[in-house]
């Protein structure tokens, strides 16, 4: 019998190749658990739409924030993957920091973020869900890298 978060944790890493579905199972009941790692490397699952019928990226990133606000590193770094490609956020939402950064700048640094935050800064691209289904820079968490 299989229980605690860490075992079953451990269960859906070795099923993660084999059986994303599977996977998905174990990891749901270790994050049930308090498992931190267990909720981002489900998010990774539903973001690339392993094991269920689409990639979700909204739904990922709502398990990344939990795993988030329980000090996962991994599911930080994720989030801001889905934030630098606009995943998430309206318009508005994604030239606000943007803004404020500029505003906070000393006039060199404020010229430097205007030159390197073009149209691709400012606006969701339609293709943002491919992208972050294809979503090969998401970092899954390894059993020991908790440990």
């Amino acid at each position: 019998m299989v229980k605690g978060a860490e075992q079953r944790y451990t269960r859906a890493w070795g099923l993660e190749k084999r059986d994303p579905a599977e996977a998905a199972y174990w990891y749901a009941l270790a994050a049930s658990d308090g498992e931190a790692k267990a909720l981002t490397n489900l998010g990774i699952i539903v973001a690339r739409g392993f094991g269920t019928t689409k990639p979700d990226p909204v739904d990922a990133m709502l398990l990344w924030h939990a795993a988030a606000a329980r000090g996962e590193v991994f599911a930080m770094f994720n989030l801001g993957g889905l934030y630098e490609r606009g995943i998430g956020l309206s318009v508005e939402q994604n030239e606000e920091p943007l803004d404020k950064v500029r505003s906070d700048c000393d006039r060199p640094v404020g010229a430097a973020l205007r030159a390197i935050s073009g149209p691709s800064a400012r606006s969701v691209s339609t293709g943002a869900r491919t992208r972050a289904s294809e979503a090969g820079d998401l970092t899954p968490t390894s059993p020991a890298a908790g440990a």
